[in-house]
């Protein structure tokens, strides 16, 4: 067997052995602020942004809202939060900005997706995981 191709996207490499094809996958920082291992946990809420009124449609994990944070190659640019979602209460609610693979947030279960940051409430309290919207920030300001 021989390398035929190396061909690696954001968090996936692909070797292309001939007569077979393998795929390696591994952990990859993509920016500065993905890198800090030791940082703790921020939970935050995802209102629905296509909604006129603020409708809860999941939870997750708040990963950055600087505008030169990647996910993937792309860069998140302004007015957006990279957000992990890990749990989906409107499994058919639209993703803000959809990718061929992810177009719903029940799709986008366990993966990192950019959100409106004025949709994103940040949950103040680590120690929690219940809903409390008095110790909750919301991102529209920044």
């Amino acid at each position: 067997m021989y390398v035929s191709h190396l061909c690696y996207d954001s968090d996936v490499v692909f070797i292309l052995l001939m007569p077979f094809f393998v795929l390696l996958s591994f952990q990859h920082s993509h920016s500065k602020s993905e890198a800090t291992s030791d940082s703790k946990v921020v939970r935050c809420q995802l209102l629905d942004w296509n909604a006129s009124t603020e409708v809860v449609v999941g939870e997750g994990e708040f990963c950055s809202i600087e505008q030169t944070y990647k996910i993937g190659r792309i860069r998140l640019g302004p007015n957006a939060a990279a957000i992990i979602v890990r749990s989906v209460l409107v499994e058919d609610a639209y993703v803000w900005r959809p990718t061929p693979t992810i177009c719903s947030l029940g799709q986008a279960l366990g993966s990192k997706i950019a959100w409106p940051a004025d949709k994103v409430i940040l949950d103040n309290d680590e120690h929690t995981t219940e809903n409390k919207t008095a110790s909750s920030t919301v991102l529209s300001n920044f």
